[in-house]
């Protein structure tokens, strides 16, 4: 990577956070940590709390979340990464508004990194429901990064004095976007899920990542698998023998409400389905399904997959498992939740997006 001084020192400066977060994910005793202590335990206790902040934010899922980005900020995976932006400049620092969402952990912290590492300056509105983690991780960035220091603002109210946008929401919120940053530069995201496609020859070892695809995260980020195509004839019950291993999650109130509402919803209205006690299946053409539902269609071919995915494509984020050469997003069972950092959401390119700003 042959980037000017700038973009060379933030990138010490997320390799840096890097370390820190795999310390953080894998202590260890007899490793001589390599940042002073107050840092690991601030991050500890902000792990340990959000539950109560946002009841889908579990101690687990909170440390998933880090770990899969320590895993990401290597030299390796950001020099390549990099590598394929030659035009990035430094010369053209602007000040880019990011509108976060936190339906999972940390999801809105690709966008940060993004917008940082294209020397770009970042104004955040952090969601109302992940406010605390990456906050603190940009801290952790000023603090031992000098090049950093008066690159970040968090807006805790209305934002102002920003170049450029970029905004994750609903369909109904992305409208409100569209309307209030009209005159910017804009990437603006709505809301997609992803669905997986099997065709009968996946192991074992595929259905159990599949259900990884499917419950991680308890299914609420748009790379969840809510919808798959099945061949005719396939067994429903090597899925949900993939389940059992999420039997835990029964125990997470909010996901246990939703269970139980939707299956005496099911049962009143007479709708057919199965389930195990804490998950349900049902056969369903709609790609999105509620929390602890799992929709599902029978096709005779991947012709017939492919036919019907291509009218929907701009409801889907992820395909993972069958060959749709045609969708550029796709991935193999297991890696829904671990994207790269060219897995941009929607298939748009937000660093393209950021290095042709004006």
């Amino acid at each position: 990577m042959s980037k000017g001084p700038l973009l060379q020192d933030r990138l010490k400066s997320f390799l840096l956070l890097g370390q820190f977060l795999r310390e953080f994910s894998t202590p260890s005793e007899n490793t001589t940590r390599s940042f002073a202590d107050a840092w690991y335990k601030g991050l500890d206790a902000i792990v340990q709390g959000q539950v109560s902040f946002n009841s889908w934010f579990t101690k687990e899922s909170v440390n998933r979340a880090l770990k899969e980005w320590s895993n990401v900020l290597t030299e390796s995976n950001l020099q390549s990464w990099l590598d394929a932006y030659p035009e990035l400049k430094e010369s053209k620092t602007k000040w880019v508004a990011v509108v976060m969402a936190g339906n999972i952990p940390m999801v809105g912290f690709h966008d940060a990194l993004c917008v940082l590492m294209s020397g770009n300056n970042l104004v955040m509105k952090p969601s109302s429901d992940d406010k605390h983690l990456i906050p603190y991780l940009l801290h952790f960035l000023e603090e031992h990064s000098p090049e950093l220091k008066n690159c970040t603002r968090i807006a805790d109210g209305k934002m102002t004095d920003f170049d450029a946008v970029i905004a994750t929401g609903s369909t109904n919120s992305t409208r409100y976007f569209e309307y209030y940053f009209g005159k910017y530069p804009s990437l603006i995201r709505k809301g997609r899920t992803s669905v997986a496609v099997l065709d009968g020859s996946e192991s074992d070892e595929d259905c159990a990542n599949l259900a990884d695809d499917i419950l991680a995260f308890y299914g609420l980020g748009c790379r969840s698998v809510t919808k798959v195509y099945l061949p005719q004839n396939f067994d429903l019950n090597r899925l949900f023998k993939a389940f059992f291993s999420f039997q835990d999650i029964a125990n997470h109130k909010a996901y246990a409400d939703n269970y139980d509402y939707h299956r005496s919803l099911y049962m009143l209205n007479k709708i057919p389905f199965l389930e195990n006690g804490f998950f349900i299946v049902r056969e369903e053409e709609s790609l999105h399904s509620p929390v602890s539902v799992l929709h599902y269609s029978y096709c005779d071919t991947i012709e017939t997959v492919q036919s019907e995915l291509v009218s929907k494509e701009k409801e889907i984020q992820l395909i993972i498992g069958g060959s749709i050469p045609w969708f550029p997003r796709t991935d193999s069972f297991g890696k829904a939740q671990s994207p790269k950092l060219n897995d941009y959401a929607d298939g748009v390119d937000t660093m393209k997006f950021l290095a042709d700003l004006k």
